[in-house]
């Protein structure tokens, strides 16, 4: 039963998976490969449910991410030496809600795996600061509503590892 699943699972990748040479991303279920957020032809993502590579959103002006109201899953397949969420220098980057909804995040092994940082207005809304993401990857950075910023600006990743 599991091998049916499982080549199922994979032939619905292979028929519904946009790759990096797509010219926009609307239609698109899955995304292989790197998933650049600030990125013209990602603006709207309303079907998006999985991400097998990585999401960056760096240097952008982007004060909210895409909305993503399906987004599931990001899985991290390739061996490279680079984190599987990398959001950094954002100057007007106000929230990552749309991040926090995700229930499955299959991580790589490079460290940090999820990099938030140097995102001067971001804050966490009060009704995802308890999300798992927040937990995890998130929580250095302040409510919204309290008083500062992120708790360390400079910090790459949630806590250390226990």
């Amino acid at each position: 039963m599991f091998g049916k699943k499982l080549l199922k699972t994979n032939i619905n990748r292979l028929f519904d998976a946009c790759s990096d040479r797509r010219t926009e991303s609307e239609h698109c279920r899955i995304i292989e490969g790197i998933l650049v957020l600030g990125d013209p032809r990602n603006r709207n993502l309303p079907n998006l449910e999985e991400v097998y590579g990585s999401v960056i959103l760096s240097r952008s002006e982007l004060e909210r991410l895409p909305h993503m109201p399906k987004l599931k899953k990001i899985q991290y397949e390739e061996h490279f030496e680079s984190p599987v969420i990398t959001i950094v220098d954002n100057p007007n980057l106000k929230s990552i809600a749309e991040l926090a909804k995700v229930e499955d995040i299959v991580l790589g092994s490079w460290e940090p795996s999820v990099v938030i940082r140097n995102n001067s207005k971001l804050c966490i809304e009060p009704e995802i600061m308890q999300t798992s993401f927040v937990n995890k990857y998130a929580s250095h950075i302040m409510e919204c509503g309290s008083k500062g910023g992120s708790r360390d600006p400079n910090s790459e990743n949630s806590p250390p590892d226990a």
